[in-house]
């Protein structure tokens, strides 16, 4: 008897591969070049962007300090309005490696407010002084 074609399409003989499945080799080279990603650059850019960010902190303490900085911006705190400033709008226009590192330097301002907020100070001023801010 002859077979049809449709019955040597049916045949599980016609369709068995030998070797891998080339999508398991696909997969394959994708984590390996994702692991190879994550080893180049990963660890140590997030490393240091942290330790920007806390270099950033510890300048604006040492400015308000020494007093190069003023304590208040108008009636704003000076770290919530350089945070503020350097971390979400100057990025903006600065691109590239240098707005990360505003950004970054800028973060640790802001994570300064933050805290200050957190403790209970008053981030608008002291309801005592109303002459706008100024230098302290």
């Amino acid at each position: 008897m002859a077979k049809t074609r449709l019955a040597r399409r049916r045949s599980p003989f016609k369709f068995r591969r030998s070797g891998p499945s080339p999508l398991v080799a696909k997969l394959r080279t994708r984590l390996a070049s994702a692991s190879k990603r994550a080893r180049s650059g990963g660890g140590g850019s997030t490393m240091t962007r942290d330790l920007i960010s806390a270099a950033g902190a510890a300048a604006l303490g040492k400015a308000e300090q020494a007093g190069v900085l003023p304590a208040k911006v108008g009636p704003l705190d000076s770290a919530l309005v350089i945070g503020g400033l350097g971390a979400f709008v100057l990025p903006r226009f600065v691109g590239g490696r240098g707005g990360k590192i505003i950004h970054d330097l800028t973060l640790g301002a802001l994570c300064i407010a933050a805290y200050r907020l957190g403790t209970g100070a008053s981030l608008m001023g002291d309801e005592d002084d109303l002459s706008g801010g100024g230098w302290e």
